[in-house]
């Protein structure tokens, strides 16, 4: 067993709701297109979700809410018709430059809560009322405001009761957003460990197409670490016009722009889906359509003949994997990130008694400790909600008969 103990679009304009313009009394939401919320600011989407959870409050129900992103464009209301829907709609915007003074608009300018009363608007629709705005943060930036909108006769306690509640609305909110990112992300984690496939290309997306994880064919593919692409945006990554990001999960051919220049792979993209059929993430297969494409062009496993240098103590180093590669004892590597690690984890595999057997590869900083021991032991049938009907055999039973590599193993998390 062999471990390491260091590392080896287009834009779409704001959508108007289709709603009926009555009387009625009682509130409704209006929300902008999702894909719209998305590309500007992704947390935004969450924020409206749990806001919409925690404000079933009577004080809300004493004026119009409303969530803009970070200059000022209207992309959720809850409504209880203060203003009219053709007044206040998602799409509007509240920015000071567009229609003068109003608290929204402050928000925007100063990052501060703003309160502006009736007379001091200069928008007619606004005359009549009085309006608050906080701001929401992530990591001391603007991504986004929270107004609300009340008649101007109406008791000073209202402003004061929903300015307090919407800040706590805010911060509870914030908790959740990153609690549901969190959970989110591990369970589509989850999903790659448990259906991992190599023998074509994967990567693992967020709902904002934002790579998760990836696996070695995919790296191999287009060229690049899985350093280089997880955390990357995947629209930014194709090149031209490109149908991916529809509905339709028909495979199709991509260009991709890599380190190494443009690289071209049949791409199927499909939706995953929580046990409650809400939409979490997005599974990218990739394979390549032209093997000239493929970048680097080097022998998938390293042998120490692959591994060329002239310094003495190189030489030595090398001299010394190859008489441990003999040995059944278990190897520890050390080094430096990017000083070739795993290309000796490799070697030592393909000098050994075990080569014929399989090369088992696993970044254990990439897995979360929750998953850990599910993906080295595997479970049985039943094991928890959730589990695979076959059970899930784990890495150490998927490297029987060969080498076990435990890339990035000092990350791994000591349990008491």
């Amino acid at each position: 067993m062999t471990s390491s103990k260091t590392g080896v679009k287009k834009k779409k304009s704001p959508a108007t709701a289709s709603f009926n313009d009555s009387d009625q009394t009682t509130a409704c939401n209006r929300q902008c297109s999702n894909d719209y919320i998305l590309q500007k600011h992704p947390d935004l989407s969450y924020l409206i979700d749990s806001l919409d959870e925690i404000l079933q409050l009577d004080i809300v129900v004493r004026g119009d809410l409303i969530v803009t992103d970070d200059v000022g464009i209207v992309v959720f209301v809850r409504s209880n018709n203060f203003l009219s829907q053709s007044v206040l709609n998602p799409g509007v915007t509240l920015s000071s430059d567009s229609i003068g003074k109003n608290a929204v608009g402050h928000v925007i300018e100063t990052h501060v809560a703003s309160v502006v009363t009736a007379e001091e608007h200069e928008w007619e629709p606004l005359k009549k009322l009085n309006t608050l705005a906080v701001p929401v943060m992530k990591q001391d930036r603007l991504i986004g405001c929270v107004g609300f909108a009340t008649s101007y006769d109406s008791p000073s306690s209202v402003i004061t009761v929903a300015r307090t509640t919407i800040e706590t609305a805010i911060l509870a909110s914030s908790k959740m957003v990153e609690a549901r990112r969190t959970i989110e992300e591990l369970y589509i984690l989850r999903e790659f460990y448990q259906n991992l496939d190599n023998s074509i290309g994967v990567m693992m997306l967020d709902r904002n197409y934002r790579i998760l994880q990836t696996n070695r064919e995919a790296e191999f593919i287009l060229g690049l670490d899985r350093s280089d692409l997880c955390g990357r945006f995947l629209p930014d990554m194709i090149m031209g016009e490109c149908e991916l990001f529809t509905e339709s999960t028909n495979e199709q051919e991509v260009e991709f722009r890599t380190n190494y220049g443009r690289v071209k792979a049949r791409v199927k993209i499909q939706p995953i889906l929580h046990t409650d059929s809400t939409h979490l993430g997005w599974r990218l297969n990739l394979e390549d359509t032209d093997q000239e494409n493929l970048c680097p062009t080097a022998p998938r496993l390293c042998e120490f003949n692959h591994i060329v240098g002239r310094n003495a103590k190189f030489m030595r180093l090398i001299k010394l994997a190859r008489s441990i590669a003999r040995s059944p004892s278990n190897v520890l590597v050390t080094g430096e990130s990017g000083t070739g690690k795993e290309l000796f984890a490799q070697a030592v595999h393909c000098a050994s008694s075990y080569s014929k057997g399989p090369f088992v590869a696993i970044n254990c900083a990439a897995i979360p400790s929750e998953l850990i021991e599910t993906e080295l032991f595997g479970y049985a049938e039943g094991a928890f909600t959730g589990a695979k009907k076959q059970g899930y055999q784990g890495k150490f039973v998927q490297a029987d008969g060969g080498t076990l590599f435990l890339d990035e193993i000092g990350d791994i998390g000591l349990t008491p």
